[in-house]
């Protein structure tokens, strides 16, 4: 018996594939399943099993950074924002007030509250040395507004374990983390495959590998004490894209919480139980963006991204539009 064509099966449920572009979408799904298979393959060998070796893992020092200091001045000129949820970012206009930057990576969070039209200065925090060239060139330009720290956030100082994925000998910086146990089953079956999807078309079967390095971090209230080339006196905003080490880094800035009560961008919205409970007994509740401001919501959101309102600030934030009325 000869085995059914992908389009004669369709064809028994009633789809027909009359376009390339069917065929391409069909195609791109297959390819999506496979990597799906070999990259939680990989994570259960590595995490569960313990495996080493190098179908698995790669040295950190043999990687090639996947970021340019050349890229920040056209970053800065297109004045664009990367996610649409910057955009809230555009109600701080006070340049005495300070925003802090949580896991800046290259500086795309800080090309984005810029492009937001925020006149606050900005304070970012980054431990891998591979992006620390870029924060540089940015503090270069944007010397009166901008300066960076070159550690992680976390409950307590420490020299800790991150991991950076790495795709057929890619770096994806952007989802290195010093929690991967915590979110690797939706990093491998999403954004990992995500990645392969858009950069490795032309290869067949792009590998999966972690490469493991040991990055000082330390508590932000004590970080807070000490001076530099932007004020931290008055904290207005946080966004945190930290890969589900959200929690520690929280916890380790309680005081700041509350003496600042800033606003909290948050990658991750208000699905981790654990950041609920440290920012809810200080008086935070949930929002949700809604298009141009943020709405509270009741509910869990499956967005990427939500905020964290302080309960003392609803009426300013109500007042200047940042918050809409109404509850989700």
């Amino acid at each position: 018996m000869m085995k059914a064509s992908i389009d004669q099966v369709l064809k028994r449920f009633g789809y027909v594939v009359s376009t390339d572009d069917d065929r391409r979408e069909i195609e791109r799904l297959k390819r999506a399943a496979a990597l799906r298979r070999s990259f939680v393959d990989v994570a259960f060998r590595y995490f569960l099993y313990g495996e080493r070796g190098p179908t698995v893992e790669v040295s950190f020092d043999d990687l090639k950074p996947d970021s340019d200091p050349d890229w920040i001045p056209r970053m800065l000129a297109a004045n664009e924002m990367h996610e649409v949820e910057f955009r809230i970012f555009r109600f701080f206009q006070n340049p005495s007030e300070t925003i802090l930057d949580i896991g800046a990576n290259n500086g795309n969070s800080v090309g984005s509250i810029l492009a937001s039209g925020s006149k606050a200065q900005i304070l970012s925090f980054e431990p891998n040395p591979m992006h620390h060239k870029c924060l540089e060139r940015l503090r270069e330009l944007r010397k009166d507004a901008f300066d960076f720290v070159p550690v992680g956030l976390a409950a307590k100082a420490a020299d800790l374990k991150f991991l950076v994925p790495v795709v057929n000998d890619a770096v994806i910086s952007g989802l290195t983390s010093a929690n991967f146990a915590k979110t690797i089953a939706w990093v491998a079956q999403e954004n990992l495959v995500d990645y392969a999807l858009q950069y490795c078309q032309g290869v067949p079967d792009p590998q999966l590998r972690f490469a493991e390095c040991n990055w000082s971090v330390m508590r932000l209230d004590d970080a807070l004490r000490q001076n530099y080339g932007v004020a931290v006196d008055k904290i207005v905003a946080i966004k945190m894209d930290v890969e589900g080490h959200e929690a520690a880094v929280l916890d380790g800035g309680r005081a700041t919480l509350k003496a600042h009560t800033p606003l909290i961008l948050l990658e991750g919205a208000n699905r981790d139980p654990a950041v609920f409970d440290i920012l809810e007994p200080l008086g935070y509740v949930f929002a949700d963006f809604d298009g141009e401001a943020c709405i509270l919501k009741n509910q869990m959101s499956m967005k990427v991204n939500g905020f964290y309102l302080h309960s003392s600030r609803l009426g300013h934030y109500r007042q200047i539009g940042l918050l809409s009325s109404g509850v989700k």
